[in-house]
């Protein structure tokens, strides 16, 4: 049975606010308004009286500070992630949180034929997961992890789940805390060439998906892998800036905890959220062999990443999240 408990007047406001929020997205689809916003990116429209009436919920959710829920962690690759994930799975024995630990992801491979492409079915497996497993019948002081990976998650196209999720998981008084972590884009892209060799590539080959307008290559950058994760990159073929601008609206209407490399301020957060006391977090799948590049090579690769919009999303991340350049008046 889905726990609501005896908690204050703010739930129920919430709780009211999302079946009226989850009501019009509804109707978004099927009428017109001269308020809509659209999204060139994948056609979801967004009505700004929506977006406020779902922020206003949000917003009182956090205020009553619920001591139940799921916390789902959106790991991109070669950002830390694999630290972060041990680290959350130290909080599943009964001492230490007791809480329960839910994942389904699964990479795609290139053969002679082409790409083996696995992505909608991975993600329908993760999101049926999320759906019977973890999302039902929350109990009070219980909090349950999610961690979605490699096809887990295409964020661009189902943002939908996001909604429905925060709604059902809200509806029970508890929280969906979504938390994801970035690295500086020339450090990330330099760090995914640690899997060239396995993937039977050479470092002359393994930006080129980079200079074509949609191809897929055998890594994506941190904007690309928000969006679509391991699908083909930039599908639309849109200017970096309606990208970056995309994937900023997806990350201020759905995440919670935003961070830039800082591990240490991300734990700091969570503790406080869920009420876990403090395990140490320790450094895992640390790549101890050096990639030599030539200036060039890094020159060059700066400057994909900088077309991509990748440099543009990170700088505004750090600018929304973190308070980057504030100091100046940014």
């Amino acid at each position: 049975m889905a726990y609501f408990g005896t908690r204050s007047i703010v739930n129920l406001m919430t709780i009211f606010l999302f079946a009226l929020a989850s009501y019009q997205l509804g109707l978004s689809s099927r009428c017109a308004s001269s308020s809509l916003i659209y999204s060139h990116i994948d056609g979801n429209k967004i009505s700004s009286q929506q977006q406020k009436s779902i922020a206003t919920s949000r917003a009182s959710v956090q205020e009553s500070q619920p001591t139940c829920g799921v916390l789902l962690f959106y790991h991109i690759p070669s950002t830390g992630g694999s630290t972060i994930n041990t680290w959350l799975g130290k909080y599943t024995p009964e001492k230490f949180g007791n809480s329960t630990y839910y994942t389904y992801w699964a990479a795609d491979f290139k053969t002679e034929k082409g790409w083996h492409d696995r992505h909608n079915e991975s993600e329908q497996i993760f999101i049926s997961g999320m759906d019977g497993k973890v999302i039902p019948e929350l109990q009070p002081y219980e909090w349950r992890i999610s961690h979605a990976h490699i096809n887990s998650l295409h964020l661009n196209t189902s943002e939908d789940v996001l909604y429905r999720w925060r709604s059902s998981i809200e509806s029970q008084g508890c929280r969906l805390f979504n938390t994801i972590v970035f690295r500086d884009p020339l450090s990330h892209t330099l760090s995914l060439y640690k899997a060239a060799d396995r993937k039977n590539s050479t470092q002359s080959e393994w930006a080129k998906h980079l200079h074509s307008a949609t191809d897929r290559g055998m890594w994506s950058t941190q904007l690309d892998f928000f969006l679509y994760n391991r699908g083909r990159r930039n599908p639309y073929n849109l200017p970096k800036e309606e990208k970056v601008k995309r994937a900023m609206e997806l990350l201020e209407r759905h995440f919670d905890l935003v961070v830039v490399s800082n591990h240490e301020y991300y734990m700091k957060r969570v503790l406080e959220v869920t009420g876990w006391n403090y395990q140490k977090m320790r450094s895992r799948n640390v790549y101890h062999i050096e990639n030599v590049f030539s200036k060039r090579e890094v020159e060059d690769l700066m400057k994909s990443i900088r077309e991509n919009g990748d440099v543009d999303f990170i700088d505004a991340v750090k600018m929304k999240f973190e308070g980057y350049l504030s100091q100046y008046g940014v």
